[in-house]
């Protein structure tokens, strides 16, 4: 009875193995050295054939700024020719979209319009959760709307002062 258990693990693991092997796993710091290490014949692709006016990367998540809606089409064409045939990529369908900068677009937890950058909703419950007396420097750097900075001292009050 065990061995067939195990088994049965052993092959649901396989087949979760298996459901993984597209795209770059991100998680650990090797992992991000890889993506990094790989992805840089992309990030040279993009800063010299495509010449955006904008480029941002973070591990396998990139965003690609240009003047036209007209040009990005181009671009991501062309990008995801270079990724398939290059680098044996795929994009992940839900991800790939073109947007006006007015329209603002979600990056990383963060919501990037034409003339400012934000922490989106999520993110900031999870920083203001999150926040301590150890990561408070950090989370203050963070471009979270001025309410959330306010309230950060505030609950940094409640969990570290006896008001009573």
């Amino acid at each position: 009875m065990l061995d067939r258990q195990t088994d049965r693990q052993t092959d649901r693991q396989t087949d979760r193995q298996t459901d993984r092997q597209t795209g770059i796993p991100i998680g650990n710091l090797t992992s991000q050295i890889f993506a990094n290490i790989y992805l840089n014949e992309f990030d040279r692709f993009v800063r010299h054939h495509l010449k955006p006016q904008a480029y941002l990367r973070y591990g396998d998540d990139f965003v690609i700024f240009f003047p036209t809606l007209r040009r990005a089409q181009y671009a991501r064409t062309l990008s995801i020719n270079f990724l398939r045939n290059s680098l044996g990529l795929t994009i992940n369908p839900k991800n790939d979209v073109a947007v006006a900068s007015q329209s603002g677009l979600k990056f990383l937890g963060h919501a990037i319009f034409k003339d400012f950058v934000v922490v989106d909703k999520h993110t900031t419950k999870n920083v203001l959760n999150k926040v301590d007396w150890h990561n408070v420097a950090s989370y203050r750097a963070l471009p979270l709307v001025k309410a959330a900075k306010n309230s950060m001292d505030w609950i940094l009050l409640e969990k570290y002062v006896d008001i009573w």
